[in-house]
């Protein structure tokens, strides 16, 4: 269900990309209006890897209670680096706007 969501809305990251719409009033990033890029598809992509290795790991035998509990700790994990480095792009951007308005000065 979440890579069928996740699939879905690359999909429409590329759609848009395409058709030359990069600010986009979706609320999809946190921000009311986002500036959308081919890095928001590769990010996304990565993340579609990681929820089909872990969707589907481990392929032999049926897994146990503590192979589930260490796949949800990864994902989980995973998560919540993929959304620190995405503070730290927004951060960054900010603070290079903020220079380029000073040194503009």
């Amino acid at each position: 269900m979440v890579m069928n969501l996740l699939g879905a809305f690359n999909i429409a990251l590329v759609l848009n990309l395409r058709r030359g719409r990069r600010n986009l009033d979706c609320q999809c990033y946190g921000r009311r209006t986002a500036r959308i890029g081919w890095g928001h598809v590769a990010q996304n992509t990565v993340l579609l890897g990681i929820a089909l290795v872990t969707g589907y790991a481990p392929a032999s035998g049926s897994p146990s209670g503590v192979d589930r509990s260490l796949m949800l700790l990864a994902s989980a994990y995973t998560a919540a680096l993929f959304l620190a480095a995405q503070e730290m792009a927004g951060v960054r951007a900010s603070l290079v706007r903020m220079l380029s308005r000073i040194e503009t000065e």
